[in-house]
């Protein structure tokens, strides 16, 4: 007598048993991709990582596939086709590029031979000169250009005047200004005898300080008082905040 061959079938209510596996495999498929997935865009994992984790998924995708679908080799080669398109798809495509700040220190622009540019105008208030017994030796000054640190005549902060005093040149630098846009400072080259170092000194000291404390008006009285028996030995002219 032959023996009879069984078919497993599901139980009475239940889907048939082909049908499970397939969605069991299909909820596998999708946990391996959303692995996959989140290892390349949440993480960012190097490439090697991303790489071993496709071949991970691609294979167990393959193996659950195989078994849900005996013999389909179409199911097992479009999970490897999809499971390589998303790891492929992070290396073609730039991510959004970033800016990176630097902030360059250059130094400030030498006084140009000509006067343009030219930030000094015509001043609105003269500042009043003392009289002095004698200007014997107190010399004599020219504000030949004032420019600000990239050579143009915008000044802000900082500024560069260019001085002749009598037969040579030098080029100071304005420290900082604690004044707004639009306000104007007035600059005048100054000689004063030497009882007048003391308060010269104080000047400068303020001048110092106020490096110290990013353009602090606290030394402003001191920057604004002129010393005693000063002669003012150049020309006038008064510089726009900008």
């Amino acid at each position: 007598m032959a023996n009879a061959q069984t078919t497993p079938t599901a139980a009475p209510g239940n889907a048939p048993l082909s049908t499970r596996r397939a969605v069991i495999a299909v909820v596998i498929c999708c946990i391996l991709a959303a692995a996959l997935i989140t290892t390349i865009y949440v993480f960012h994992a190097p490439q090697g990582v991303q790489a071993t984790v496709a071949a991970i998924a691609a294979g167990i995708g393959g193996s659950v596939l195989q078994r849900a679908f005996p013999g389909g080799v179409t199911a097992v080669s479009a999970t490897v086709a999809v499971v390589g398109l998303i790891w492929v798809h992070p290396q073609a495509v730039q991510g959004p590029s970033r800016t990176v700040t630097r902030t360059v220190h250059v130094p400030p622009a030498k006084c140009p031979h000509t006067l343009n540019p030219m930030a000094l105008v015509q001043a609105g208030h003269l500042i009043a000169n003392s009289h002095p017994k004698s200007t014997s030796g107190l010399g004599a000054a020219h504000i030949d250009n004032v420019i600000s640190l990239d050579g143009s005549a915008d000044v802000q902060k900082y500024e560069t005047v260019c001085l002749t005093v009598s037969r040579y040149s030098v080029a100071v630098d304005r420290s900082c200004s604690s004044l707004s846009k639009g306000d104007r400072h007035t600059l005048f080259v100054m000689s004063a005898p030497a009882s007048a170092t003391a308060g010269l000194w104080v000047n400068y000291n303020a001048r110092l300080n106020s490096l110290n404390t990013d353009c602090s008006t606290k030394y402003d009285g001191q920057r604004h008082s002129l010393a005693r028996g000063y002669y003012i030995a150049s020309e006038q002219g008064d510089v726009i905040q900008h």
